[in-house]
Parts: C-alpha cells; sequence; structure tokens
C-alpha cells in the first residue's frame, strides 16, 4: 500500500565457496562498487530467506503460543525468553562449543608462548636448538593470533545474525499484537510506547547473543591463569587477582515520554502554531528533556568512571603484582614481568570488559523482554478473536461472503441482533446499557443522540471495540465500515482507495465517480496517484472525507428517509427507536435533535431542501450505473493510461564522507574552546604515560638481566671482585627502577581520571544544546515541513539519532581515540625496541588506513540508508494505531501485516549488510595484526644477532595487546563516523527554513487591545503552497468582512475555504495583503498576530494529559474560569473533575465532545475573531445550536 517495494539482487552469499564464506570474499564486488560511487538502496543484496520477517514472526509466533499454552496449564506467567531460548538453543550450543576451543585453548597457549619466547633471548641464541625454539615459539604466537580473529569474527557474524532474527521475530508479533490491542486501552496505544518497544526494546537481542558465552568462558579463564600467574609469581599474583572485582558493570535508564510529547507535538502542531504556543511547549520539552538528561547524565558519569577504572586496572592490576613480587626480593625478569601482563590483559578483557559487558546487556535484554512480554499478554480486542459466537462477544456471519470482487451474498439476510446488551469502555462507568434490537433487512437505519450519548460507541459495539459486560450480540452479513475521522495513510490516493485490493478499473472509476472525486481529481498533478502525506494533509477537508456510511450517526437532515432510527438517551441506553413518523408521534423528546433549519414550523420536512439534496445524490448513481462503458472510460482516459508519476517526498541521504566541518561542530557546541583543547591533552598525555610505563618496565628488566647473565657456569666461578662491586651497584639502582615506575603509575591514573569524566561531561553539554537548536528549529519551521514529512521521519531524528548521539557517539569516540594513540604507541614502543620494525610498522599503518578508507566509503552508506529505512517502520506503525478500527473493520489486518513485513525485509537487506561489512573489516584488521606480529616476531629472531629480553618483551605484549583492541578501536573510528551521520542528520534539523518572526520591532506600535473591532480586509490576496505561480490556490482574492459580522465561506470540496484560515494565520505567506483593523498583518509578528484570533480546527486535536492541561496547558487561569467556559458548553455534566485524564489523542472523549472541549478552549482566550473549520460537523442539533448561541457575540468566520 504506502511502501513501494524495490526488487533487490539476489545475495552471492547463498552460491558462495565455504572459503569465500569465511572469509567474506563475496563481499568484495560490493565494496567495490561502494568504493567507487554512493551506495543507493538498490544497489544492497535482497535479504536471504531465512531471514524473511514473514517466516520468522511465524516461527516466533509458534513458539510463543506454545509458551502461553504451557504456562496456562502449569499456573504461571508465561515468560518471553523461554519461547527465545526454545528457538534458538542447538544453533547457540554449537557456537558456545568452538568459543570454547577458541578462548580456552588459543588464548591460553598464546601467552605460554610468549613467556617462553622471551625467556630464549635470556640464553645463547647462537645455539641452534635455542634458535629452533624461538622459530616455534614464534610461530605459535602468529598462529595462534591469525586463528583466534578468524574464529571469532564467524562466531560474531553467528551470534549477531540469531539476534537479528529473533528481532525481526518478535517485531512481527508485536505488531500483530498492535493490530488486537483494545480500543478502551487507549494507553496500551501509545504511539511513543509502541516505537520504543520497536526500535529500543527488540534491538537488545540483536547484541545480547554476541555475548552470552562469555559467562561460560571468564570463570574457566579466571581459574586457569589464577594458577598460571600463582606458578609464575606465588603469592604476589594475588594482589592483582583482588583488583580485578573491584569493577562492577553499571546500566542506565531511559524514559520515552519525552518521544510521546514530541509525537503530540508533531501531530498537533498546526494547532500549537494557530495558538500561538510554540514557546510554552519547547518550555515543556526541555522540561522533559532535564529529565531525561538526568538519567543519561548519570549512566554516562558511570560510564566514565567505569572507564577511568578499566584504564588503570590495565596498569594497576599488573602493577601490583609486580612491585608486590620485587618488594618480596624476588628478582623481576622480562618473562616473568610481560607474562603477567599478557595474561592479565587476557584475564581484563574477559572479566572487567566482557563479563560486565555481557551482565549488563543480558539485564537490559530481559528488562526489554519483559516490556514486550507485559505488551503481549495485554488484553486483545473481541474483533481479533477467531471464536466462535458466545456470550459476550459480537460475533460475525458470513456463511456466502462477498469477495474482493464484491461479488452477491447469496440468500443470506443482513442482521444485528442485541438482547440485554451493555458494554463499557471503562468498568467504572458503563457507556451503553441494555440494549435490545432487532435489525434485519436491506435497512438505512441512523442512530441519533446527544453529543456523548454513545452513538459511535454503538458503531464501536458492532465492530466488537467495545468491550461488553453483559448480553450478546448477533452480526450477520458482510460489514463496511467508514470512521468518524477519515483515516489516510501515506501513499498515493489510488491505494488509499483500494487499501491493498487488487485494481478493478471498471468498479474503481465507478467508484471515483460516485464519491464526486473526478473533479477534484482532475485538479492534482499526477491525479490518483498523487501522494498524499500522513494524515492526508494534501488534501482538502472534503476530498479527506470521501466515504459515505449507510449505518451510523449522521445529520439530522437525512432522518425522514431512514428505514429506522434510534435514539440514544445521555446514559447511554435506547430512548426510542422505529420510523420516523413512529418518533415523532411517540413521547421521546425527539424534535430537540432535528435541525429546525431543515423543517417547517409544523414540523414537516422541507421537501426542497433535503428531497434536492437527496435525489440529486440518486440520480448521480442511477447515472453513473447506466452510463456507457467506453464513455466512462473514454471520460477518465487521461486518468487510465497510468502514466502519471508519483511525486514522493522522499527522506534525503548525505552522501560522501563526514567532513572535518561536523566535528568541528560538534564540539563546538560545547561552548568551551579551552576544555576542548584540554582534552585533547589529556588523550595524549594518557597514551604517553601508558607506554611510558611499558617500556619503563622493559628498562628495568634489560638491568636485571644484564646483572643476573647465566653466561655459563665457569664465568660465575670466575667472577672477580670489581665484576661483584659493579653489579651491586646495579643492583642498587632497582630500587629506582620501582620508584619512577610507581610515580608514572601514578600520573597515569590521575589524568585517567581527569580525561574520562570531563569528556562525558562535555559530550552531554554537546548533546543537550544539539537537541535544543533542533527542537527550537523544528517548532520554528512552517507547517509545510510537517505535511511533507511523516512523523515517523521525525521522531526518528528525535528518538534513534538523538539516542546514538546522547549515549553510543561519546562511548564510541572515546574508544576511538583511545585504541588510535594506542596504535602509534604500539608503533613507537616496537620502533624503539627494534629499529628494524620501522618498515614492516609503516606499512602496517598505511594498510590499516587504506582498508578503513575502502571500508568506510561503504559503510557510511549503509549506515545513511539504514536510518533511512527505519522510519518507513515508525511511520507504518503510528499510521496503524490511527486507522485501527478501520483496518479491523474491513478485515485488512492480514494486509498491514504483510506491508509491515515488506518494510522489514527492505531494513533487513541493509542492516545485515551493514553489519556483515563490519564483521569483514574487523576479521582484516586481525589479521593484519597478525601478519604484524608474525614480522616483528620473527624479525627479532633473523634481524638482530642479540636482543635484551625487555625490548622483546615489551614489542611483542603491546602488540598481543592491541590486537585484541585494534579491530574494536578501527570499528570504534568506523562506528564513530557511522554515528556522526546522525549529528549530521540532526544539523538537518537545525537548519530548517524558519517562518516569520514571532516577534518584531512592529508589535510595541499595536495596541494591547487590537483588535477592538475585529474588521479583516484582504487585497489581491494569492496563495501556492509550493511557490510555484501556476499553482495558486487563492487567487486574487479581495473581501472585507465589518466589526461584528458573522461571515460564512462556503465553496465545493478544495475550493480553498481552510487556504483562507492558513492565509490569515499565515501557516503559509500569501501574497497581496491582508489587514486587521488597518494593521497590515505582514508587519507584526506571528505571536502578535496568532494570539488575538482563535479557532476550532476541522479536527479537533487534544494532547494526553489532564482536562485542565488541555484547556490551560500552561496554567492562566484559575478553576472557576475553566469550570465555567465547561458550563457554558455543556460539559460540565460529563466530567467530574478537571483531573480527568485525556487518553492519547483524546480517544476516551467522543468527537463531538472534543470539538466542544476546543471550543472551550477557544473561549477562555477572550479574542475578538474566533475562526471555525467545520467546527460543529459533528456535534448533534442541540450541540450546534448551543455552540451558535455561545460565540454569537464572539463569532466572526464560520466555515460549512
Amino acid at each position: 500500500m504506502g511502501f513501494h517495494e524495490i526488487r533487490l539482487e539476489t545475495s552471492p552469499k547463498i552460491k558462495a565457496n565455504p572459503i569465500s564464506k569465511l572469509f567474506h570474499l563475496w563481499l568484495l564486488p560490493f565494496l567495490r562498487k561502494g568504493s567507487k560511487k554512493d551506495l543507493t538502496y538498490e544497489d544492497v543484496y535482497e535479504a536471504l530467506p531465512e531471514d524473511s520477517s514473514s517466516k520468522l514472526g511465524s516461527i516466533v509466533r509458534a513458539q510463543w503460543d506454545k509458551e502461553c499454552k504451557l504456562a496456562n496449564s502449569e499456573t504461571r506467567q508465561p515468560k518471553l525468553w523461554r519461547a527465545v531460548c526454545r528457538i534458538i538453543w542447538k544453533e547457540y550450543l554449537v557456537i558456545v562449543i568452538i568459543v570454547c576451543f577458541d578462548e580456552l585453548g588459543l588464548r591460553i597457549i598464546q601467552p605460554l608462548a610468549l613467556r617462553s619466547f622471551i625467556r630464549t633471548f635470556r640464553e645463547n641464541t647462537a645455539d641452534d636448538d635455542v634458535r629452533k625454539r624461538q622459530f616455534i615459539y614464534a610461530g605459535v604466537l602468529a598462529l595462534c593470533a591469525l586463528l583466534h580473529p578468524t574464529i571469532y569474527s564467524k562466531l560474531g557474524e553467528f551470534c549477531m545474525h540469531i539476534g537479528m532474527k529473533m528481532r525481526l521475530g518478535t517485531s512481527s508479533i508485536i505488531y500483530e499484537k498492535i493490530l488486537k490491542i483494545r480500543k478502551a486501552d487507549s494507553e496500551q496505544a501509545n504511539v511513543g510506547k509502541l516505537i520504543n518497544l520497536l526500535s529500543g526494546d527488540v534491538s537488545r537481542l540483536d547484541q545480547a547473543f554476541s555475548i552470552l558465552h562469555v559467562f561460560v568462558t571468564a570463570p574457566v579463564h579466571l581459574g586457569v591463569f589464577s594458577y598460571l600467574l600463582w606458578n609464575e609469581l606465588g603469592i604476589a599474583s594475588l594482589a592483582g587477582l583482588g583488583c580485578i572485582f573491584f569493577i562492577l558493570p553499571f546500566q542506565a535508564k531511559r524514559t520515552d515520554e519525552r518521544g510521546r510529547f514530541l509525537n503530540e507535538i508533531v501531530s498537533g502542531i498546526r494547532l500549537i502554531k494557530m495558538y500561538a504556543w510554540e514557546k510554552p511547549f519547547s518550555e515543556v520539552v526541555a522540561k522533559l528533556r532535564r529529565k531525561e538528561i538526568k538519567f543519561i547524565r548519570r549512566h554516562l558519569y558511570l560510564r566514565g568512571m567505569s572507564i577511568s577504572l578499566h584504564s588503570m586496572a590495565w596498569k594497576m592490576i599488573p602493577f601490583a603484582s609486580l612491585i608486590l613480587y620485587a618488594a618480596l626480593g624476588n628478582t623481576l625478569t622480562a618473562d616473568k614481568a610481560f607474562f603477567t601482563i599478557a595474561v592479565f590483559n587476557i584475564m581484563l578483557l574477559a572479566i572487567m570488559t566482557r563479563l560486565p559487558n555481557a551482565a549488563s546487556q543480558v539485564g537490559e535484554c530481559l528488562a526489554s523482554l519483559n516490556r514486550i512480554e507485559a505488551f503481549l499478554l495485554n488484553k486483545e480486542s473481541e474483533s481479533s478473536l477467531n471464536t466462535q459466537k458466545f456470550v459476550g462477544k459480537c460475533q460475525e456471519t458470513d456463511k456466502n461472503p462477498q469477495n474482493d470482487n464484491n461479488t452477491q451474498q447469496g440468500a443470506i439476510v443482513p442482521s444485528i441482533l442485541m438482547a440485554n446488551y451493555s458494554a463499557s469502555w471503562k468498568e467504572s462507568q458503563q457507556t451503553l446499557k441494555s440494549l435490545n434490537l432487532s435489525l434485519q433487512g436491506n435497512k438505512l437505519i441512523l442512530i441519533v443522540g446527544h453529543v456523548g450519548a454513545g452513538k459511535s460507541s454503538f458503531l464501536n459495539a458492532i465492530l466488537s471495540e467495545l468491550p461488553i459486560t453483559t448480553g450478546n450480540c448477533h452480526l450477520q452479513g458482510r460489514l463496511s465500515y467508514a470512521s468518524q475521522e477519515a483515516w489516510i495513510f501515506p501513499s498515493s490516493l489510488r491505494q488509499n482507495i483500494l487499501f491493498g485490493l487488487e485494481m478493478d478499473t471498471e468498479r474503481y472509476w465507478k467508484t471515483i465517480k460516485l464519491c464526486c472525486l473526478s473533479d477534484d481529481l482532475k485538479q492534482f498533478p499526477d491525479a490518483d496517484l498523487t501522494l498524499v502525506g500522513e494524515r492526508g494533509v494534501a488534501l482538502s477537508g472534503g476530498v479527506f472525507r470521501w466515504k459515505a456510511e449507510n449505518i451510523g450517526d449522521t445529520s439530522t437532515q437525512y432522518l425522514p428517509f431512514a428505514d429506522h432510527i434510534i435514539v440514544l438517551n445521555r446514559e447511554g441506553g435506547i430512548w426510542g427507536q422505529g420510523t420516523y413518523e413512529e418518533l415523532k408521534n411517540s413521547e421521546v423528546d425527539f424534535t430537540s435533535l432535528i435541525n429546525k433549519e431543515y423543517f417547517n414550523g409544523d414540523d414537516q420536512y422541507n421537501e426542497e431542501e433535503v428531497t434536492g439534496v437527496t435525489q440529486n445524490g440518486l440520480n448521480r448513481r442511477e447515472s453513473v450505473t447506466s452510463e456507457d462503458k467506453n464513455t466512462q472510460k473514454s471520460e477518465f482516459k487521461s486518468l487510465l493510461d497510468g502514466k502519471s508519476t508519483v511525486r514522493k517526498n522522499d527522506e534525503k541521504k548525505d552522501v560522501g564522507s563526514v567532513g572535518l566541518r561536523t566535528y568541528f561542530r560538534y564540539f563546538k557546541l560545547g561552548g568551551s574552546h579551552i576544555l576542548t583543547m584540554l582534552l585533547w591533552m589529556a588523550f595524549i598525555m594518557v597514551q604517553l604515560l601508558n607506554n611510558g610505563t611499558d617500556y619503563w618496565l622493559s628498562l628495568w628488566t634489560n638491568a636485571v638481566a644484564k646483572v643476573d647473565e647465566p653466561d655459563t657456569v665457569e664465568l660465575h666461578e670466575q667472577t672477580n671482585s670489581s665484576t661483584v662491586a659493579a653489579n651491586s651497584d646495579e643492583l642498587s639502582n632497582q630500587n629506582f627502577y620501582a620508584y619512577v615506575y610507581c610515580g608514572l603509575i601514578g600520573i597515569f591514573i590521575s589524568i585517567v581520571v581527569f580525561r574520562s569524566i570531563i569528556f562525558f561531561w562535555y559530550c552531554m553539554r554537546i548533546s543537550i544544546n544539539l537537541h535544543d537548536f533542533m527542537f527550537g528549529s523544528l517548532v520554528r519551521t512552517s507547517v509545510k515541513f510537517f505535511d511533507d514529512n511523516p512523523s515517523g521521519r521525525i521522531m526518528n531524528r528525535f528518538t534513534k539519532d538523538l539516542n546514538q548521539i546522547d549515549e553510543h557517539l561519546p562511548i564510541t569516540f572515546f574508544d576511538f581515540m583511545s585504541v588510535y594513540l594506542s596504535l602509534f604507541g604500539v608503533v613507537a614502543i616496537n620502533v624503539l625496541s627494534n629499529y628494524y620494525a620501522v618498515v614492516p610498522a609503516f606499512i602496517l599503518l598505511v594498510s590499516l588506513w587504506k582498508i578503513r578508507e575502502f571500508y568506510l566509503l561503504s559503510a557510511r552508506d549503509l549506515k545513511r540508508l539504514d536510518a533511512v529505512a527505519k522510519s518507513p517502520m515508525f511511520t507504518h506503525v503510528t499510521n496503524t494505531v490511527q486507522g485501527l478500527t478501520t483496518i479491523r473493520a474491513l478485515k485488512a489486518e492480514n494486509r498491514m501485516v504483510d506491508q509491515f513485513e515488506k518494510i522489514q525485509d527492505a531494513h533487513t537487506a541493509v542492516y545485515y549488510m551493514s553489519f556483515i561489512t563490519g564483521r569483514w573489516f574487523s576479521m582484516w584488521l586481525e589479521i593484519m595484526s597478525a601478519t604484524f606480529l608474525a614480522v616483528v616476531s620473527f624479525g627479532f629472531i633473523l634481524l638482530t644477532s642479540s636482543a635484551d629480553s625487555g625490548n622483546v618483551g615489551v614489542a611483542l605484549s603491546t602488540i598481543l595487546g592491541l590486537a585484541g583492541g585494534l579491530q574494536w578501536g578501527i570499528r570504534q573510528s568506523a562506528e564513530t563516523e557511522n554515528y556522526m551521520t546522525s549529528v549530521q542528520r540532526a544539523f538537518e534539523y537545525c537548519n530548517l527554513t524558519p517562518e516569520a518572526p514571532l516577534k518584531n520591532m512592529n508589535d510595541s506600535k499595536v495596541s494591547n487591545e487590537w483588535p477592538n473591532a475585529g474588521r479583516i480586509s484582504f487585497k489581491n490576496v494569492s496563495l501556492s503552497y509550493d511557490n510555484l505561480k501556476d499553482n495558486k490556490v487563492l487567487k486574487e482574492l479581495t473581501f472585507m468582512t465589518s466589526s461584528k459580522e458573522k461571515v460564512g465561506i462556503v465553496g465545493r470540496t478544495g475550493a480553498g475555504k481552510s487556504s483562507l484560515i492558513t492565509a490569515l494565520f499565515r501557516l503559509t505567506e500569501p501574497e497581496g495583503v491582508i489587514s486587521i483593523d488597518d494593521v497590515p498583518i505582514h508587519d507584526i509578528g506571528l505571536h502578535a498576530l496568532r494570539s488575538k484570533i482563535s479557532i476550532i480546527p476541522q479536527d479537533p486535536v487534544l494532547f494526553t494529559g489532564s482536562l485542565r492541561y488541555n484547556l490551560d496547558p500552561f496554567d492562566e487561569f484559575v478553576d472557576d474560569q475553566l469550570w465555567r467556559v465547561l458550563q457554558e458548553v455543556d460539559l460540565h455534566n460529563a466530567v467530574q473533575s478537571l483531573d480527568n485524564q485525556v487518553a492519547d489523542g483524546g480517544s476516551n472523549f467522543s468527537l463531538g465532545e472534543r470539538q466542544l472541549i476546543c471550543l472551550a478552549r477557544a473561549i477562555l482566550r477572550k479574542n475578538r475573531i474566533l475562526v471555525l473549520d467545520e467546527a460543529t460537523a459533528n456535534c448533534d442539533p442541540a450541540t450546534d445550536h448551543l455552540v451558535q448561541h455561545t460565540i454569537r457575540e464572539s463569532l466572526l468566520i464560520a466555515q460549512y
């Protein structure tokens, strides 16, 4: 429907050979393409068959249903994690076995080989046996360094793939559940909450499975390496082991309240601008943002402390053991020192990095699964249940249903039967009471009653949307439904009409003409292929409501033509029912519901007025029915050819790399150049001290080696007194090395703490300012921006993009800077230890840079495509929630699920390519690191006649320490650039074209009492929504209204009635001159203008919160004033308290009640100009009379 599926190329992975799959060689053609051009969606490969959203949804749904049945039989609550485990346990068991081979085999062998290799340099390296052992140990080191990343990368791919599939399957069942949400449970249909489930919660599954195996390998690492360290250092090893347990995982909490409120602002932006509420609503958002920031700031500060402890631990823990070992009088040799460092590096990676991360991610994942589980266990709408007839269920029966081509139902007689039927939206308050009726045959039935009497609830009862309390309802026949609020989804007009059905050309154009849309379609540049925006914003109110009802609450002028009328009283019961004549002659006060304009004084309806309207409609229907098919096709030939092109306002995607200007602009938002410089200096100082301590340790161990060099026994026996004295002097210098080592560690710790805390504080400050600029720009831009951009697209910027900037960018940028500086530090250490390493080090740096650039050229585009591909999902969910009743009534759930699955598959194609290219990148980085380790190792053997064991130890241990972090750091550099695309996208919203100034210097020249007369003058006013001179909706309009006049604006659909209001409020800047009391409105600020005009819009807008908040969002009036206006609009008896909660979109009020609340809101402002945009379209005649009476003294413009 609204989503256009694009056929993609089949993934070459399906036919790739094992070697190509192992090393991801099948990706090279794609990466080459990305290096030569900007990638588009058409360039990515189709999602793998096993990743089909439909298939995965069926798997997860089956296991969840099975879990629900098991839980029911065991009298416990169903657990979603049990269902997930039953799906993946076999695959994951194989992964754990392979991980154990890697982590408990290769990772343990590696430091043992390093220790043995270092020891050989304290022996006679000229000995052939020694050199042979050197080659063996160097080969083992290189082999372990090569096998580990290869295996680990593939395992990471498998784990991420499992997580992705679980995310897709879970998302599918969440969406299916959305289609079953009870209308009574409005809180469960909160769009912000649902988007949070589908964006934040399900994404936890992507990461959780990639690190679960740590719970098995980390304890084994701890046990094995503790034993090895005990053998090497004895009791001194306990000093380092004890320090490990000081680091604890930290978790964060995040709120979706700001997202919910932002969604309401985006949905109601037109009203907010008309009421000049931009600043007050911005203050509310700022307040919610500050509340949200508290959690994020706490999380980042804890993360900063965690990183500080983590960075310190890499030095402090080996330092504690080595210093204690030396203090106990032991000789600290290079093999012991650097073996200890290598072992602790592996232990720290497992115990202090992966284990806390695993605990944190699993905890977050379980919390997310619990939230998803709670949502899935919510009660479902009865209209979505496929059960047999029973008391308490409105059942629809259709023995011979119509097919999509509208074939006849045969002998089925349509009927609605209700017996003692009562239903309620809330348990504490009955909505419909003891309804008894029997309706059969081909009849026109109308339901009438005062606002709030339950007319819409009656229809919802027939649709099984209203929860039943007693009695039963039976519906026989095929049901069709047109809602009071027309629901349009973002797509073409044709797709909105067909709603997923096959195109039947003859029937389609017949329907178009019956609905009087022929002339309207000719006004659009692409006819029925024209794209309409979210909520139908490209359409006029008339086109927006093109459907007709055959049963329901409607205008009372049609009452005489009804076969049966049901009158509802204010308590939700049936006041009376029967034909029009029967009701007139009954005791029911039927005349209070009748619009007097259509009836004469003798209570007889005006034949000319009513029959003219109705008969005209009948004649139109007859003319189309009898019209020659060829003539009809000829009339619409220009539309039938299908050559028109749908104009799509697709989301723009940036191209190319993220420039340095974006980085500078990002840090500039922090507001302090001095702090920025201090941060860079802190990063550099930390790295200098980090490498300096290692290099100093090598000097220390080299000094020890010179003192205790075991040449031969004979040499020791012949040692003379002078040599002993020299050695004693050398030994006396060992304390000097220890003291300097301690001092360097102390300075290192101080700067690490400063760097971490200040960095995350500064990033948080940047995020706060960026959000403020984004939102400020958003509320100041014109309504056309909101018409052109679906709410899902806008919310994506303020949820996903901002979340990445808030929480992920600081961490990835920190890692990126740390690892890059570590890389240069490793190169420097290796060059100082062995000058011959300068050549391979240079080759390594160049190669790493080249492969990074090669990868990033594709990764950037994939990240941007991922963000663009995600937006339609949010938009689809938003539109689904808005049209739930219509979707269920038309039995269109399967079509909507199919659409959602296509959107998911489209996103999966991009997402999979994004993460699989990341695995390719990490694997080849590790392979290059392993190659550098092999070159350095064999270089010490082949290119130097002798080498100090300390130099060998520091060179190889730093490479091994970097090997695990190199791919992570460079991947983080790529992720940093990817996350900076979110910054770019945020900056786009900081630069939106604003409306005219809210205030200007002329505002002070206008009296506070302006306008005191309310005269409006239009002089040569023209209006165009797209700034095209040939596409004006208002053309050279000139008229004038006088003070206290009531002016009605009439015209056919699309004539420009609402556009007059748009021009008056300057929502779109018109040409010409509009004056109010001789003051040109272009000469004053928007707030000065809009605050002086009240409006009741075409679609009533209410915000989630209390009734008081909806009447007076910013506490400008006292309660007495609020109750007074409620009494004026006759709503004081309908609400018990001003603190009564308004559900999302005001769904717990009838549409008429919503209009009255908007009227009360307008009356509070006490302006001299009041604009009604079809404000009484959904009110009964009595309420219409009440509205007219209430506003009679202040009404200026009324649109009918």
